[in-house]
């Protein structure tokens, strides 16, 4: 987890090696989630019923011949 300043504080969290989801709340991510700064995480789908229901969900996708998706989820403009 590294957290970068700004006017809000921006976290990112990789959880590519977590295995367990109590070592969630023992990394204190629940109070990141919900707290005042901007969680972007990694690997999320590893746990999804932890993370809020209003979440912003970005999906990357590697296709053939070098090409990208990206789908956004839970964003209403």
């Amino acid at each position: 987890m590294v957290e970068y300043e700004g006017k809000i504080p921006l976290y990112h969290i990789d959880l590519y090696r977590v295995e367990e989801e109590d070592f969630l709340d023992e990394l204190g991510l629940r109070e990141l989630l919900y707290g005042n700064g901007v969680s972007i995480v990694e690997w999320w789908t590893k746990f999804p019923e932890f993370f809020p229901e209003k979440a912003i969900r970005v999906t990357l996708a590697i296709l053939a011949e070098g090409n990208r998706s990206i789908k956004i989820e839970g964003l209403n403009l």
